[in-house]
């Protein structure tokens, strides 16, 4: 996605077919996103994770492309069981992507079309 598809749409639709393994956590969207309209655009290709810690000593992790970079933080709670069960879905759902666009690209390379729907322009 790029970084003009953010600012100028929020009509998303899932264009990867599923790879079809165990359930997934990963929710398809599609028509007007759930939340507010995504603010940056990270390049997974280049995408580097750190672990550290914050100024309270509290784990967070650090996701950077080289551009843009993201904390994901343990909240003013710190860290519990809902961080640990939200960090494991937040895998899981990084996981089924890379399973869907693995499929897309093995789907792409046997010239398979792989959309389902188009996305709004």
């Amino acid at each position: 996605m790029s970084s003009d598809a953010v600012s100028q749409s929020s009509d998303y639709v899932y264009r990867v077919q599923p790879h079809h393994h165990t359930q997934s956590t990963t929710v398809d969207l599609k028509g007007r996103l759930p939340f507010p309209e995504p603010v940056a655009v990270l390049s997974l290709r280049d995408c580097t994770v750190y672990r550290a810690v914050d100024d309270d000593e509290q784990p967070i992790l650090i996701i950077s492309d080289g551009v843009t970079t993201l904390s994901l933080e343990c909240g003013l709670r710190g860290p519990s069981a809902q961080v640990v069960d939200a960090a494991e879905r937040l895998s899981e759902g990084v996981h089924d992507f890379a399973l869907s666009v693995n499929a897309w690209c093995d789907a792409a390379a046997g010239g398979t079309d792989t959309s389902t729907e188009t996305r709004a322009p």
